[in-house]
């Protein structure tokens, strides 16, 4: 940076400063460039000015997987980066945990998620190192005494997008007062629910979500309702799930995994994705009011494809995942 000052100086501008000299809008955009609060932070070292502009920064980007510092530190720096925020709204938080064995409590996240509603944070995304990540399909049956820790899901109106991949062993409760008005998308993965709680949340607390995506467990083998005239796109895995019922008149997409039961209302239904251990069979599925035509149907290898076949007369794309194997246990791929 000395010689840089220098070779400023050498020109003749006297060695003036004049990028700290921008207006504290275009100083904001160009740290968003760095796409890194950590990054952005960084540059309070170049002068008093720098000091003030990265915490008014619209997006707040924390927790990358090339943090050299040990998994306490990390977690200390997101809370001092939200406490040093300066701006009374942010547009964006990204919590990013990438590293393998760093274990995050509940109580630790709870003040980013409460952070996120005093800001009136438009897009959420916090994204945590599970530690049963890879046990969810084959675990045994979650209960309340496996149940380590619960994690509130604060509510606040200007929500648009938010997206939590959290700790199967943790219980994720709903705030019963309030409503998401402006939620559109809701991204829930690895996290451990009642089937009430999780049916109110998005039956009667997100009146304009459009896109909803459930990876998570009950807390006991319960039905599961879902009713939304808002939503377009549904993706079901959820263990410990009897039951599902969705009415849903403007749902157009359709993914589910292993559901026992299912009674789907969805008469604009175009995309249907069934896979998982549990196949369709008419006697526990129906996928009613929908029309004979799809334009997409996506079949796993445990699917029976003639019991949905004969529930549509027309697929524009039909996708199979087959699983080939002789007694040698060789597996042929064809192209």
């Amino acid at each position: 940076m000395g010689d840089d000052c220098r070779r400023r100086h050498g020109a003749g501008d006297g060695g003036v400063d004049r990028i700290s000299g921008l207006p504290d809008d275009l100083l904001r955009r160009i740290l968003l460039c760095l796409r890194s609060t950590r990054a952005a932070a960084r540059t309070s070292v170049l002068s008093r000015r720098w000091r003030r502009v990265w915490p008014h920064m619209p997006d707040i980007r924390l927790g990358t997987c090339d943090d050299p510092h040990p998994g306490a530190t990390r977690l200390d720096s997101v809370d001092a980066a939200l406490a040093a925020y300066d701006a009374p709204a942010a547009r964006r938080l990204d919590v990013a945990m990438h590293c393998h064995g760093l274990r995050v409590r509940a109580r630790q996240v709870a003040p980013w998620l409460r952070f996120a509603s005093e800001r009136r944070v438009a897009k959420l995304n916090i994204e945590l190192p599970s530690q049963t990540r890879f046990l969810f399909v084959r675990r045994r049956r979650a209960d309340a005494t496996e149940l380590e820790e619960e994690l509130e899901l604060p509510v606040w109106d200007e929500a648009k997008r938010i997206t939590l991949t959290l700790e199967q062993r943790w219980r994720l409760r709903r705030r019963p007062a309030g409503v998401f008005t402006a939620l559109t998308d809701l991204y829930i993965s690895l996290a451990t629910m009642e089937a009430r709680e999780l049916g109110d949340l998005v039956s009667l607390q997100c009146p304009l979500l459009r896109n909803l995506y459930l990876f998570v467990t009950l807390v006991a083998a319960s039905n599961v309702s879902i009713r939304s005239d808002s939503l377009r796109s549904l993706l079901f895995r959820v263990e410990n799930a009897q039951r599902l019922e969705v009415v849903a008149p403007n749902l157009e997409e359709l993914t589910v995994s292993d559901a026992t039961e299912a009674h789907v209302s969805a008469p604009k239904l175009s995309e249907v994705t069934w896979y998982g251990d549990i196949a369709y069979d008419p006697r526990r599925h129906c996928i009613a009011d929908a029309g004979r035509h799809l334009r997409l149907l996506d079949l796993g290898s445990k699917c029976v494809v003639a019991s949905l076949l004969q529930r549509f007369d027309k697929v524009d794309v039909l996708k199979l995942t087959l699983n080939l194997c002789d007694q040698t246990v060789r597996y042929w791929r064809y192209r």
